[in-house]
C-alpha cells in the first residue's frame, strides 16, 4: 500500500472512530428511554394480573408528583399531571416497529389511562397511544376489560387509643375473585397525612396477624381495629390525600429507598375514585371517627360549657377559669374535631403552643399550677367521653407529669428567650409577639431606626 494511500486509509480510520465516539456520547433519545423503561418492567407488564401493570404505572409517576410537589402553585398548574407525562413518553415509540416490547408497552398504556379516570387529557392521549398499538397488531391484555373495576370488602383501622395514627388496611376484589389490600398509615400528628404506604396481595392473612399481634404483644397494648363501611373508609382515605398534598408529600418523601412513599401515591388516589361516591352518598356517617362523641360536633363555646360542667374539671379545684380558657382554645383551634388529649397533644399544648402565645407576663407567672390542673381534668374528661380504660388514661396522666417541670421552666421564661430553644414554634410567631409589644409602647413600626433602637433597648430580654 502507497504512503498516500496509507495516510488517506488512517484518516478515513480516525473520522469513523470520532464518529462512533460522538455517537457513543450522544444522550439518549426519549424513545430510548421509554424502551428501556418498558424494558425493565416487561415481566410485571405482562403478567395476568392488572394490579402489576397498576403498581408499575404508579412507580413511574412517582417522579411527576415530586416535580409538582417541588413547584409553586402556579408552575403546578400547568404541569401535566405525571400519568400523561409518562404516555407522552411512551408516544415516542413507534408502534410498527416496537417488536417484542408491544404487549407490555400496551399493558402500560391502560394501566396509566385506568390511574386517573378523572382527566380528559390523559383519557385523549393514551386512547390514541393504545389504538395506534392496535392497529400495529399488539394484542390487548386479557385483563384490558375489567381494569379498575373492583369491588370493595372491607376496611379496618388499626389504630393507637389517641388516634394519633391510623393504618387503614383496605381490601378489594376483583372479577377473577383475586383480592389486594391497600394499606395506608395516616399519621395525625402533623397535618393527616399519609405516612406510609403499601400494596398487598393477601390482607386476609395481615390481618389476621395484627389481631394477634394486638392480643399477645404488649407493644402493641391498647391498640384498637375497627370494621370501617366503604363511605367512612373513603372519607379518611380522602383526609389523608388532601393533608398529602398540603404539606407536599412531605413524610412520603422521607422514605428513603422510595418504596413505600410516592410511587404508590398514584394507586391510592385510583382507589378513592372508588370510594368516593359511598363517601359521598353518606356524608354522615363519613365523617364519624371511631372516638365520636357529642364534644366532637361542638362550638368552641360549647365545648367550654361541656367542660365546666363536667365532674373531671370539679375534681381539680386549682383549674382556673383563664387557665380553662387557654386549653379550650386550643382544642377547638387546634385539635378539633380531635378532642382527644394523649401524650402527643400534651407536648403540643404545654410545650409547643402555650410558652410563645401568652405573652402577658403576670399570666405566664400565674398560669402553671391552673393549666396543669385543667389538662388533668381534660384528660380524665375526653377519656371518659371516649371510653378509654385506666391503662391508657394513665399515659396521658403520666405525660403531663413528665412535662410539667419543662411547662413551668418554660412559662417563668421570657418569650425572647426561648428563641432556637425548641420551646417556639416558630420564629415568625416570635415576631408577631415582638412587633405587637413596639406596637403597644408606642414605637413607629414603619420606622426602621425606631425600630433598631428598640431592638437594641431590648436586647438582653431578646437574648434571655
Amino acid at each position: 500500500m502507497s504512503q498516500r494511500r496509507q495516510q488517506r486509509r488512517a484518516k478515513q480510520v480516525r473520522r469513523t472512530n470520532t464518529r462512533a465516539s460522538q455517537r457513543a456520547k450522544q444522550p439518549p433519545t426519549p424513545a430510548d428511554i421509554a424502551a428501556r423503561v418498558v424494558r425493565d418492567y416487561r415481566e410485571l407488564l405482562e403478567s395476568r394480573d392488572p394490579l402489576d401493570s397498576e403498581v408499575v404505572a404508579s412507580h413511574l409517576m412517582a417522579p411527576g408528583w415530586e416535580a409538582i410537589f417541588d413547584a409553586s402553585d402556579a408552575e403546578a398548574d400547568q404541569m401535566p399531571s405525571p400519568a400523561l407525562a409518562v404516555v407522552s413518553l411512551l408516544r415516542n415509540l413507534d408502534p410498527t416497529s416496537i417488536g417484542e416490547l408491544g404487549p407490555a408497552t400496551l399493558a402500560l398504556a391502560h394501566a396509566l389511562v385506568a390511574a386517573d379516570l378523572e382527566d380528559p387529557q390523559l383519557a385523549a392521549a393514551g386512547g390514541v397511544l393504545i389504538e395506534q398499538l392496535r392497529v400495529a397488531g399488539v394484542p390487548d391484555p386479557v385483563w384490558a376489560g375489567e381494569l379498575g373495576h373492583y369491588e370493595f370488602v372491607s376496611c379496618f383501622d388499626v389504630r393507637d387509643p389517641w388516634m394519633d395514627q391510623h393504618q387503614l388496611l383496605i381490601t378489594f376484589r376483583d372479577s377473577a375473585d383475586r383480592e389486594h389490600g391497600i394499606v395506608a398509615l395516616i399519621d395525625r400528628t402533623d397535618g393527616y397525612q399519609f405516612a406510609e404506604l403499601d400494596v398487598i396481595e393477601k390482607p386476609a392473612e395481615m390481618l389476621a396477624e395484627v389481631r394477634g399481634q394486638v392480643d399477645t404483644n404488649e407493644a402493641f397494648q391498647g391498640m384498637v381495629i375497627d370494621e370501617l363501611s366503604a363511605g367512612r373508609a373513603g372519607y379518611m382515605l380522602q383526609g389523608g390525600i388532601e393533608g398529602t398534598f398540603d404539606a407536599r408529600g412531605e413524610a412520603l418523601r422521607e422514605i428513603e429507598d422510595g418504596h413505600g412513599g410516592l410511587d404508590l401515591l398514584q394507586l391510592v388516589l385510583s382507589r378513592q375514585e372508588l370510594l368516593a361516591p359511598a363517601a359521598d352518598a353518606d356524608m354522615d356517617e363519613a365523617a364519624g371517627t371511631p372516638f365520636d362523641s357529642e364534644l366532637d360536633a361542638f362550638s368552641r363555646d360549647q365545648l367550654l360549657d361541656r367542660f365546666n360542667a363536667s365532674s373531671e374539671l370539679a375534681d381539680e379545684p386549682d383549674a382556673t377559669p383563664g387557665a380553662v380558657e387557654q386549653l379550650i382554645t386550643w382544642a377547638h383551634d387546634f385539635a378539633h374535631p380531635r378532642a382527644l388529649f394523649g401524650p402527643t397533644q400534651v407536648e403540643d399544648l404545654l410545650i409547643d403552643h402555650l410558652p410563645p402565645t401568652v405573652v402577658d407576663v403576670d399570666e405566664r407567672a400565674a398560669i402553671a399550677d391552673p393549666m396543669l390542673a385543667a389538662s388533668r381534668a381534660w384528660a380524665r374528661h375526653t377519656a371518659s367521653l371516649a371510653g378509654l380504660d385506666d391503662v391508657v388514661l394513665d399515659d396521658a396522666l403520666g405525660a403531663i407529669e413528665h412535662y410539667d417541670p419543662h411547662f413551668r421552666q418554660a412559662m417563668a421564661a421570657d418569650p425572647g428567650s426561648l428563641l432556637g430553644s425548641g420551646n417556639v414554634g416558630s420564629m415568625h410567631q416570635l415576631m408577631e409577639i415582638f412587633m405587637q409589644r413596639m406596637i403597644d409602647e408606642g414605637v413607629d413600626t414603619d420606622d426602621m431606626d425606631a425600630v433598631r433602637e428598640w431592638l437594641e433597648a431590648n436586647r438582653p430580654s431578646l437574648e434571655g
